[in-house]
């Protein structure tokens, strides 16, 4: 076992007061907030929690990933809908940095003095990151214990996660082809919400425990 999961979580919960109880407005916020999520899901129980662990991973938040896998234990998961819906996640954490890198390269390009050399570079950096891409596509579309629906879902929490435009566009085309609804869209943007606060606030903790020992040093 290379980390003891169940212990980091204890750790991080009683590490909260030192955050929270100096700040009490930001302590109700974050209640209210997980409330507002839960009272207006339409999805379920397991599909939000397939959706969280995909947007914890996309904030590299350890206690967030430790959370959300004890919640998605106790409403059912299964390995098989956990791996499929993390493969999703790692696809479009790629397709972002796709989306970016085709730009870096386009910059270069303009800023180079050999455009015609630049221009090569482009193409083969280009063929190179799409080749990985479409193998991870590939590997998403043998899903079987989630739906395509599910899927859509996961990949736009990632989307509005990373903050990428184009993937943005690309998974809302993608919801409305499959008749997604508006409250199954709003109860998905609504989770990836609260994760991203609850990441932030994880990490804010973090800073508070360093700093109450450095105090005490």
């Amino acid at each position: 076992m290379i980390t003891d999961w169940k212990q980091l979580l204890r750790s991080t919960k009683q590490a909260y007061p030192l955050l929270l109880d100096n700040h009490p407005k930001l302590a109700k916020a974050q209640f209210q907030l997980s409330e507002a999520v839960s009272s207006t899901a339409c999805l379920s129980s397991k599909e939000c929690e397939l959706i969280a662990l995909a947007v914890a991973v996309t904030t590299q938040c350890d206690s967030c990933i430790a959370s959300h896998i004890s919640k998605a234990v106790s409403a059912g998961v299964t390995a098989k809908e956990i791996s499929e819906s993390l493969g999703i996640a790692i696809l479009c954490n790629a397709q972002t940095t796709f989306f970016y890198a085709q730009q870096v390269v386009e910059i270069f390009g303009q800023f180079a003095d050999d455009n015609n050399s630049s221009s090569d570079a482009s193409s083969e950096t280009d063929l190179a990151l799409q080749g990985l891409i479409n193998y991870l596509r590939d590997g998403t579309k043998q899903n079987e214990a989630i739906t395509p629906k599910l899927g859509t879902l996961i990949a736009l929490a990632v989307a509005v996660t990373k903050q990428c435009d184009i993937s943005i566009k690309k998974y809302v085309a993608e919801a409305k082809s499959q008749g997604i609804t508006w409250q199954e869209l709003t109860t998905t943007l609504g989770v990836a919400i609260q994760l991203n606060a609850g990441a932030t606030t994880v990490y804010s903790v973090k800073v508070a425990d360093a700093f109450n020992m450095m105090k005490g040093s």
